[in-house]
C-alpha cells in the first residue's frame, strides 16, 4: 500500500502558491468539554498571523473547568474571548455552528483546534495560500504526527500507524480519491460552511462534511503540516501536501513539537 500511495504522487506538481498580500481575518476556534488544557490552548495565541482571534468554545459541564476557562480568558481578554452556548445540543458540531453564526460575518477563514492541540506559530500562514491559489479549496487540513510519549502501551503500539496514515495514504488522497477534513487541525473557508448549511450536527460530523463538501464540487486538500496528530488538506474533498506546521498532542513537551519545514 505504501508503494502505491507513492506511485500515485510520483509525477504530480504541487500547486504554486502565492504570497499573502491580504491577511484577512481568522477565528481560531478551541473546543473543549470537561478537558481544558491551558498549555494547548496558549499556542493558539503564538501563532505568527497578524489578523485573527481565538474563541474558546466551552461545552463543559464541571464546575472546575468551567471555572478555569472563565479565569483563563479574563487574563487573556485582549486576543481571546468565550462562547459558551445555553443548551449542549448536536455535540461537537453544534459547539461549532453556534459558534460560527455569531462569527461569519466578521473572518471569512476559521480554524478548528481541539483541546489537546499544540499549534505550530505558522500554520494559519501556512496553509492560507491554498485558497488563493484554488478558489475552489473549501478547507485545508493539517498533518497529524504521534504523540511519542503515550503512557499507554496500546497507543505505543499502534501509534506509528498514525504517521503511516498521514505521511502516505492521505498525501496520495490529494491526487486520487476522497480528502477528508478530520475534524480539527484545519482551516476552513467560512462561505463554504454557510453553503452546505453548518456542520452535520452528528457525532461523526467531520466525515459528514466533507461529503458534502465534495458534492458541492469544491474540495478539501491535505497539507504536510506537522501536529503530533494532524494532515493538511487543499480542495474541497481531496488534498494537497503542505510545509511542516501544525498540531501535537497536549503531552508532548515544547522541544518536541515539529519545526515548520517546507517541503
Amino acid at each position: 500500500m505504501i508503494s502505491l500511495s507513492w506511485w500515485a504522487r510520483r509525477k504530480r506538481q504541487r500547486p504554486v502558491l502565492p504570497e499573502l498580500t491580504e491577511f484577512p481575518q481568522v477565528a481560531v476556534l478551541y473546543a473543549t468539554r470537561n478537558d481544558f488544557r491551558a498549555p494547548s490552548v496558549e499556542t493558539c495565541l503564538k501563532i505568527d498571523y497578524p489578523n485573527y482571534r481565538v474563541f474558546v468554545l466551552d461545552d463543559s459541564t464541571m464546575p472546575e473547568y468551567r471555572d478555569e476557562i472563565d479565569q483563563w480568558v479574563a487574563a487573556h481578554a485582549d486576543r481571546a474571548a468565550l462562547i459558551r452556548r445555553p443548551a449542549n445540543e448536536g455535540f461537537k458540531a453544534g459547539n461549532l455552528n453556534y459558534a460560527m453564526r455569531q462569527l461569519r460575518d466578521d473572518y471569512p477563514f476559521f480554524m478548528i483546534c481541539d483541546a489537546d492541540d499544540f499549534v505550530a506559530p505558522n500554520f494559519i500562514h501556512a496553509t492560507l495560500p491554498y485558497f488563493f491559489a484554488d478558489r475552489k479549496v473549501a478547507f485545508v487540513q493539517g498533518k497529524q504526527e504521534v504523540n511519542p510519549n503515550q503512557d499507554d502501551m496500546f497507543a505505543q503500539a499502534i501509534g506509528y500507524r498514525t504517521n503511516v496514515h498521514y505521511r502516505h495514504f492521505v498525501r496520495a488522497r490529494n491526487y486520487h480519491g476522497f480528502v477528508m477534513f478530520y475534524g480539527h487541525g484545519a482551516l476552513i473557508r467560512t462561505d463554504a460552511w454557510e453553503k452546505i448549511g453548518g456542520f452535520p450536527e452528528i457525532v461523526t460530523e467531520d466525515l459528514a462534511f466533507s461529503a458534502k463538501v465534495r458534492n458541492m464540487v469544491t474540495r478539501g486538500s491535505t497539507k504536510k503540516t506537522s501536529l503530533a496528530t494532524k494532515t493538511s488538506r487543499r480542495r474541497t474533498a481531496s488534498s494537497e501536501p503542505a510545509p511542516r506546521n501544525g498540531f501535537a498532542h497536549d503531552r508532548i513537551p515544547p522541544d518536541r513539537i515539529p519545526e515548520p519545514v517546507e517541503i
